[in-house]
């Protein structure tokens, strides 16, 4: 009998324990991308390779941080009226810190149309896999970063003339009354599809774990009984 209640404590604890296993997407909005672009791309250590400095690499990216740090985002903020846009990037992806950079000095002029919602997709595969689910919905492929959604427009890469671009759809869907947004389409926190249309890869694996479990469990549960 002891065997048994063992088993059974067994299986629930592996059920538990899968049950965790979720998507992990996560977001970070224009101040944390911006700090955390300071935070990689203004230290030396990063930049110094078996005990060599690289200076040159270095520098070229200060005029990026200079203009980060001086940006003024005390007044911005996000609010349900504000445009969503979404940037996925790399965290040392120059490209990226170029888009990063042009929107935190935008924002003092233009942030009240916009809310700039980022996922780093170099080191979360969750957020990796989120830019494909985008991407595929709005039958786009995505094979770089930054990929920048708004609305139903997607950029790769990026260029001071996709920052104009970019700005120019913000302003153009902040004016339409039934403008688009993707998470009316993709949970943007789990990455599935809205209405059970289809389900990420992770939920699907998690749901096969535990039937295998469970039926692992009965079986294990049905041969101790008879022993």
């Amino acid at each position: 009998m002891k065997k048994l209640l063992y088993v059974v404590a067994l299986l629930l604890g592996s059920v538990l324990l899968i049950g965790k296993v979720e998507a992990k997407i996560t977001m970070t909005g224009l101040k944390e991308a911006a700090s955390d672009a300071v935070s990689y791309f203004d230290n030396k250590e990063n930049f110094t390779s078996n005990g060599v400095f690289n200076e040159q690499s270095f520098n070229q990216y200060q005029p990026y941080v200079n203009n980060i740090k001086n940006a003024d985002l005390s007044n911005y903020s996000e609010s349900d009226d504000k445009v969503n846009v979404y940037i996925f990037r790399g965290a040392t992806c120059w490209h990226c810190l170029d888009e990063i950079t042009f929107f935190t000095t935008k924002a003092s002029e233009y942030g009240k149309y916009f809310n700039i919602k980022t996922y780093e997709v170099w080191n979360n595969t969750d957020n990796s896999k989120l830019m494909s689910t985008v991407a595929k919905k709005l039958g786009k492929s995505a094979d770089g970063v930054p990929f920048t959604v708004i609305g139903k427009e997607t950029y790769s890469g990026f260029s001071e003339t996709y920052g104009e671009q970019m700005l120019n759809a913000i302003q153009e869907q902040y004016k339409t009354s039934d403008r688009y947004d993707i998470k009316n389409d993709i949970n943007m926190e789990d990455g599935t599809l809205i209405n059970g249309k289809e389900e990420n890869n992770n939920t699907a694996l998690i749901i096969v774990l535990i039937v295998i479990i469970l039926f692992a469990g009965i079986a294990t549960i049905y041969y101790v009984s008879k022993k």
